[in-house]
């Protein structure tokens, strides 16, 4: 019970003191998980929200809910090469991660739930770029721009047959030299929605066959960005941006405007 401050002396421990449970705006905090401290403030977590403890008051302030995360990280590839713009996608226990590569073009790797590398640093084209993964109907969708044409297209990887990568299959051939686009799965199509030559912002789908709509199209420019997210009604929605104003469209799952 005694700590060591000075050299032949020691002081008796500091003690403990049992600090209130009450909540400031009414109840307790029937259980506690974890403490710490951030700057200068005591907190507590309770397994689903943090509270701040407030001296003057000797009770809890509630900061809101709070889900605990630990993070975990998988190398999918190691070499000497830089890799940027990394997108990935999960299927039942196989990861499609894709990125661009400094020896050109883009490159992809698929590893197994217990890390096992199934396809490592496997080039999708010499000349792709802006490279997206989507997983739909048991297949990873990697969508890419090339360098080389206005086209967009995709390579599709089977979980059966993980180790094959597909023949490339064009989505459309007039992409603005801005190439932005954006892909999401919903229900059994994928949308995809593309800033093109006329600017102009297209959307077709892909179906569980496989099959590309004709498009849909949208007389407003997607010159800054594009990006698609759904709803729990599995509504299309868009945002995009034309370098001066941010503007929202909203479609149902059968591409009529709401």
């Amino acid at each position: 019970n005694g700590v060591f401050t000075k050299a032949g002396r020691i002081n008796k421990r500091n003690g403990y003191d049992v600090l209130d449970t009450r909540i400031e705006d009414g109840g307790t905090i029937s259980n506690g998980e974890a403490l710490g401290v951030f700057n200068d403030e005591l907190n507590l977590y309770s397994g689903t929200n943090l509270y701040s403890y407030s001296e003057a008051t000797t009770s809890w302030k509630n900061k809101g809910y709070l889900t605990a995360t630990i993070i975990e990280s998988t190398p999918v590839v190691r070499n000497s090469y830089s890799q940027t713009n990394p997108t990935t996608d999960y299927l039942s226990g196989l990861t499609c991660t894709a990125w661009e590569d400094s020896r050109g073009g883009a490159r992809y790797t698929i590893t197994n739930v217990d890390g096992t590398i199934l396809v490592n640093d496997g080039l999708i084209d010499a000349l792709a770029t802006n490279v997206f993964v989507v997983t739909f109907q048991n297949n990873f969708f990697i969508f890419y721009t090339l360098t080389a044409d206005t086209s967009l297209n995709y390579k599709l990887v089977s979980f059966g047959t993980p180790l094959t990568l597909g023949a490339k299959v064009t989505v459309t051939t007039n992409m603005n030299a801005v190439p932005n686009f954006d892909c999401i799965a919903i229900g059994s199509k994928i949308f995809v929605a593309y800033f093109n030559v006329a600017n102009q912002i297209l959307i077709r789908t892909i179906d569980n066959l496989f099959v590309i709509s004709s498009a849909t199209t949208l007389a407003n420019s997607a010159l800054n960005c594009l990006g698609l997210w759904t709803d729990d009604s599995q509504n299309l929605w868009l945002g995009f941006s034309n370098n001066v104003n941010v503007s929202v469209a909203a479609y149902n799952y059968n591409m009529v405007a709401i």
